[in-house]
């Protein structure tokens, strides 16, 4: 296992698919900061559009290590978000 930390800016995208290995996604939207949430992932029943951020933050792990998240997009709009990846290899 690996972790890896990354701060995205404004304008800064982080994609993950599936040959990225990534089974954790960990991210804090910093003060004054906003982002977009799009993927392969329901939020309250409800994947086909961007979820837009303005605090906190969220955990977003897969169902196992052997089935990795895919086809997620977090993109800063303003400010910075703080990313942690926890990768299986």
């Amino acid at each position: 296992m690996q972790i890896h930390t990354r701060t995205l800016n404004a304008g800064d995208s982080l994609v993950i698919n599936t040959n990225l290995g990534v089974y954790g996604l960990s991210f804090t939207i910093n003060a004054s900061s906003s982002a977009t949430l799009l993927g392969n992932i329901s939020i309250g029943g409800v994947s086909s559009d961007p979820v837009t951020l303005t605090s906190g933050g969220a955990t977003i792990t897969a169902s196992s290590p052997t089935s990795p998240l895919t086809g997620i997009t977090l993109t800063c709009v303003s400010g910075s978000v703080d990313v942690i990846l926890t990768v299986f290899i």
